[in-house]
């Protein structure tokens, strides 16, 4: 997905392309406005991990999940919303305004997913990781400032999905952890390929696609992938597939199921249809639900059960009435703390010296790699009035 900086990856194309797009619209007609926030989430042994959250950032809804003490309840949860779809509450959110800034938070969650080497691949993925872009498109005449919004809007929502490889004991030759993390891959793997053969069986004898032929049955709550792709698979979208296959011949059973998975994901038909709608629609709506809410938790003879739902329509209703300028001044506020924790993910130069007992005019080797999660993890010093060979003799 991501590339190096001879061949850009999917990633950073939709970026590139993204913005561009926004650039032109701007020209065209001033009264179109184009924004876009950034979300990136790992899959990890069927959890959730925000990969772009920073240690101190907290909310009352994660304060309120803190406070139970339970490790299971602090993780992130999947919410399905009539309305919004499939959500993350608590899910980092970051505005951007330019290709640079996605690429700065790019680069912040890359380094903080689950990457190891295996027998088959020096830097392999540990977890399913997704990447999303949330559009809103607004129309009309820019309202003056502390005025309401009333332009007319249209979201929409890209998901960039990573799915790590299936792997097989007999060739990646891992044990303990990452065979453990190995399971949870092949798990989630087979219950998308599950999902899909429903899919596709069901929409065979109905003739009709995804959307309208329902849901109902399909397993998509078995693993925390699917039930995240369920608006991908069978909602108001439009999904592509890219299949990655080795022409080795070792590797030949391992291209034949990708090739066959890829083909039944073929069959799946989805509809997109436009997301046209003002404002005041959504929070009216969310209003009337926090409204029911409090009524039921009212009449409750145990209202606890019901705070967590209470906090998460007020999380939503608190982002839909957030002033932009606000969001934006706040990201760049928590960039700032997510470059911080960059520097502390590597040795400084002082620190270098602290930990190995050495002058600052020893000279030393940094290893560099694509993988921007291994750059910068081996060191070498190089004593001095020594005799070193670097590389094989010709």
């Amino acid at each position: 997905l991501l590339g190096d900086d001879a061949a850009p990856g999917v990633i950073p194309r939709v970026v590139a392309d993204l913005f561009a797009e926004k650039t032109r619209r701007l020209e065209l007609d001033s009264r179109k406005q184009l924004r876009v926030w950034i979300s990136y989430l790992e899959i990890y042994n069927d959890h959730l991990y925000d990969l772009l959250e920073v240690d101190g950032e907290q909310d009352s809804f994660k304060q309120f999940l803190g406070s139970r003490g339970s490790e299971a309840a602090q993780r992130l949860t999947i919410r399905d919303h009539p309305k919004f779809g499939v959500y993350v509450p608590g899910l980092s959110t970051v505005p951007c305004e330019s290709p640079q800034e996605v690429h700065r938070l790019v680069a912040f969650g890359t380094k903080r997913r689950a990457m190891a080497a295996t027998a088959m691949n020096d830097h392999s993925s540990r977890s399913h990781a997704v990447f999303i872009m949330k559009l809103q498109s607004l129309d009309g005449t820019r309202p003056a400032e502390g005025e309401q919004e009333d332009r007319t809007e249209l979201h929409s929502r890209i998901n960039l999905i990573d799915l790590a490889g299936a792997e097989r004991q007999s060739k990646v030759c891992t044990s303990g952890t990452l065979m453990k993390q190995g399971c949870a891959i092949n798990k989630g793997l087979s219950a998308l390929a599950l999902v899909i053969k429903e899919l596709s069986e069901r929409q065979g004898r109905s003739g009709s696609s995804a959307k309208s032929s329902g849901t109902s049955g399909i397993p998509f709550r078995a693993s925390k992938l699917t039930w995240l792709l369920k608006d991908s698979l069978a909602g108001n979208s439009k999904t592509h597939m890219l299949a990655n296959i080795s022409p080795a011949c070792e590797s030949i059973s391992e291209t034949m199921s990708t090739l066959r998975f890829a083909a039944s994901v073929k069959t799946i038909k989805t509809v997109a249809t436009q997301n046209r709608c003002t404002r005041d629609e959504l929070v009216s709506s969310l209003r009337q639900e926090l409204e029911a809410l409090r009524a039921r938790m009212a009449a409750s003879a145990e209202p606890a059960k019901q705070q967590v739902q209470l906090l998460e329509r007020e999380q939503l209703l608190a982002e839909l009435t957030a002033d932009y300028k606000v969001q934006i001044d706040h990201a760049k506020l928590m960039q700032g703390a997510r470059d911080a924790v960059l520097k502390e993910l590597a040795l400084s130069t002082d620190g270098i010296q602290t930990a190995f007992g050495m002058d600052s005019e020893t000279p030393y080797l940094l290893n560099m790699a694509t993988c921007s999660s291994l750059a910068g993890c081996l060191l070498y010093y190089v004593p001095q009035n020594q005799q070193r060979t670097i590389g094989s003799t010709p």
